[in-house]
This record gives structure tokens, C-alpha cells and sequence, in this order.
């Protein structure tokens, strides 16, 4: 039996453990939507309550991975949602999302960089297919898009980190 499976049958040990294993693909799935570190670690609280009151009701064990993403992406809008009401002016939380995102990424500087300069749809949808290693018929489902829709914004973000590379590194666009 597997630790998702003893989760979802009530062990307490085995939710903790799928919890520990996920932590981390959790953490930077929410830093890239929330930008901050403190509504991060906020979104992953409410959607670990979310997801022990409800893992009982999982079905399909194979899913688990779909549908806790899913409960992490939501909750991560519903604090963007409650933040478009309080104005934040604390800097310093800005400053540690700059220390520590780079940290968060095992990928060159440059590109964690570049992915701030892409519009959030275009981001998320990257993130979750090169990083998350999440399919396209995934992350429709997911994100609730046509399958179009998917393989349209990988093509753009994939246009957009090109094009900001190379203005990047200075190289003419017409070579």
C-alpha cells in the first residue's frame, strides 16, 4: 500500500510523508504565481488543510498529484484575490523573494530572471511544463484551458524568454 493510499485511508504519518516528498514542487509552483514568499508559504498552509480534510474523498489514487496542484493553484488565487484589497508596501518581502527564488530553482540565473518579465499565464504555464514536467493534456485540465490554449502560451513564453535572452545578452535580433 502506498503512502497516498494510507493517507487517504486516515494515516496521519503517511499524509506527512506525501506531504515532505511534495514540499518542495508545492513551494515552486506558488512563489512563481505569488511572487511572495510570505503569500506562498500562506497558499501552501491553506491548501495542506484543504487537502487533509478532503484526501478522503480522493478517488483515484493516480490523480493525487493533478489534484493537489490544483488545490495549491486555487488557493494561491484566492490570496491574490485577497491581497488586490490591501495594498502592499513591504519591500523587504521583495527582497527576500529576490534571495531566495534563485535558490528555489535549479536552473541558470538568467533564466529565473527572464521568467519575471512574462505575463503570469505565460509563466505558470511554463513553469508547470518545464519544471513541474507536467503534459500539456495536464496542465489544460488543471488550469481548466483548452489544450490549445496550452500549447499557444508554451509557444509564446517560449518566444518571449528567446527574444529577452538574446536583448539579454545584447545579440542583434536580425542575425
Amino acid at each position: 500500500m502506498t503512502d497516498i493510499e494510507k493517507a487517504v485511508n486516515g494515516d496521519k504519518e503517511a499524509f506527512n510523508r506525501v506531504i515532505i516528498k511534495n514540499k518542495e514542487a508545492m513551494y515552486k509552483t506558488a512563489i512563481v504565481i505569488l511572487k511572495n514568499e510570505d503569500d506562498t508559504y500562506d497558499a501552501i498552509q491553506e491548501c495542506l488543510i484543504k487537502m487533509y480534510k478532503n484526501i478522503k474523498n480522493l478517488q483515484n489514487i493516480e490523480s493525487f498529484n493533478f489534484w493537489s496542484k490544483r488545490i495549491l493553484i486555487n488557493s494561491c488565487y484566492d490570496i491574490i484575490n485577497r491581497n488586490k484589497k490591501v495594498v502592499n508596501i513591504n519591500l523587504k518581502v521583495m527582497d527576500t523573494y529576490e534571495e531566495t527564488r534563485e535558490d528555489i530553482y535549479d536552473c541558470d540565473d538568467e533564466v529565473v530572471k527572464l521568467l519575471d518579465k512574462i505575463e503570469p499565464d505565460l509563466r505558470l504555464t511554463a513553469v508547470l511544463y518545464y519544471y513541474d514536467e507536467l503534459s500539456i493534456k495536464e496542465i489544460a485540465e488543471m488550469l481548466n484551458i483548452p489544450l490549445g490554449t496550452v500549447k499557444s502560451r508554451l509557444s509564446r513564453a517560449r518566444n518571449k524568454l528567446y527574444k529577452l535572452l538574446k536583448e539579454e545578452r545584447g545579440e542583434n535580433k536580425d542575425e
